[in-house]
């Protein structure tokens, strides 16, 4: 169900990406809710790769953060991070470049596990 908070994250995310409403139904993934109680949701970036955008709550705007996955080794390479005001405009942008391994059931780890199911990697 989308609550209020949900709806408005959503909007946020989606001046963010410069996506119109009408393509909220296929390029915003919804992945729940953050260890915080803050929505995220996922844009993957391509329907063949693993490389995918997260979208988070942050402040009075949103946090987006490109991460690639690695499906044989569970595992999620942070590429960049991006801070975004309340109006969208971006006011930071870091690259980050490190291995992580997902917390079982995070936000994360669902998106690693909706871009490998996508391109078919055993075991997923």
């Amino acid at each position: 169900m989308l609550t209020i908070k949900r709806i408005l994250c959503s909007i946020t995310a989606l001046a963010v990406l410069g996506i119109g409403e009408g393509a909220i139904a296929q390029n915003l993934i919804d992945l729940g809710e953050d260890a915080n109680g803050k929505p995220a949701f996922m844009v993957q970036e391509s329907p063949n790769g693993t490389s995918f955008k997260m979208l988070q709550s942050y402040g009075g705007g949103m946090i987006q953060t490109l991460l690639s996955g690695g499906c044989a080794e569970n595992k999620l390479f942070i590429v960049s991070s991006e801070i975004y005001n309340e109006q969208g405009i971006l006011v930071s942008h870091q690259f980050i470049q490190r291995n992580v391994v997902p917390a079982p059931g995070s936000v994360s780890a669902k998106g690693l596990s909706i871009v490998c199911r996508n391109i078919g990697a055993s075991g997923w």
